[in-house]
């Protein structure tokens, strides 16, 4: 998905779910959004139309899907920049659509993930989007 919460086709998240299921014979029927900025994944799990998504793995970085691309292949992959707020937010994500899986993709390390695991523990939440390298302001 993009920033907006778009797929890359154009589509939102609920027409791509209608898809799947119709073009399987609704033998599908969990959905998950992977390899994504954070800052479209609330405003693709607000349209999807009661389909509960199971697992959500961002992308550290916010940048397009084309540009990351690029730069894996000169061997450049770019880190989550607030590890805490990000954390805090899937914590967030989880709760509120009732997401069972949390984690993330391209350019999280282990000590990403594990703050992941620390921010549920300790029931951490925060509804306000993380710093990014893509939003003004981003450290």
């Amino acid at each position: 998905i993009d920033r907006e919460g778009r797929l890359l086709s154009g589509e939102n998240v609920s027409q791509a779910i209608s898809s799947i299921r119709t073009e399987t014979h609704d033998a599908v029927n969990q959905f998950g959004l992977n390899c994504c900025p954070v800052e479209g994944i609330e405003p693709a799990l607000r349209r999807t139309d009661g389909v509960q998504c199971t697992a959500l793995y961002p992308n550290a970085s916010s940048h397009p899907q084309k540009e990351l691309q690029g730069r894996a292949r000169k061997g450049e992959v770019i880190g989550v920049r607030d590890p805490i707020g990000v954390a805090s937010y899937l914590h967030y994500l989880a709760q509120t659509y009732r997401v069972k899986i949390i984690g993330g993709c391209c350019g999280f390390g282990f000590a990403d993930v594990g703050e992941i695991a620390r921010a549920v523990r300790e029931g951490r939440s925060q509804r306000e989007l993380p710093l990014s390298d893509f939003r003004q302001g981003a450290k």
